[in-house]
């Protein structure tokens, strides 16, 4: 394998291992129950897309496989609700941690985007802090009607 096809299987399995954690996340929730050829598809439609901005080689990827995947997209909050959906990312050497939130309206506007670098002991503690750090943002909006979404069974039964 050269070093350009190396890069494209090192890029694909991102995709994989990211959409296995989605999948992962669906099942735990009870919103979907994903098959592994779907994993693939839909991991294969992301790699594609992010090729589309990079323009990178895609070389093995099948374009048919591609262009018959059905989008998930985003639902919007109903009308005057605000949407916030966040997540943590962490690393055992605590050298990688960070957080991000994404604040919608019901229009899809974007009201406010957030990544930022932080530190704490476990992805739990990660989650709960984005989860208040979105709380803070909605109060300082004046928010009234908010919707949440995380990936973090755990914190939000907690709440």
């Amino acid at each position: 394998m050269d070093k350009k096809q190396w890069r494209e299987a090192v890029s694909l399995s991102s995709f994989i291992a990211w959409i296995i954690w989605k999948a992962r996340n669906d099942t735990i929730f009870g919103r979907k129950k994903w098959d592994p050829g779907e994993v693939i598809s839909v991991a294969s439609q992301a790699f594609h897309e992010f090729c589309s901005v990079i323009d990178c080689p895609q070389n093995n990827i099948s374009q048919a496989a591609y262009h018959n995947i059905e989008k998930t997209k985003w639902a919007p909050p109903t009308t005057p609700s605000i949407k916030v959906n966040c997540d943590a990312s962490w690393s055992p050497d605590y050298s990688k941690c960070g957080l991000g939130i994404v604040i919608r309206d019901s229009s899809t506007l974007v009201l406010l985007a957030v990544s930022e670098v932080s530190s704490f002991g476990s992805i739990l503690e990660g989650e709960a802090l984005a989860m208040r750090s979105i709380l803070l943002e909605a109060i300082f909006l004046g928010v009234e009607a908010l919707q949440v979404e995380s990936n973090s069974k755990e914190v939000i039964n907690y709440i």
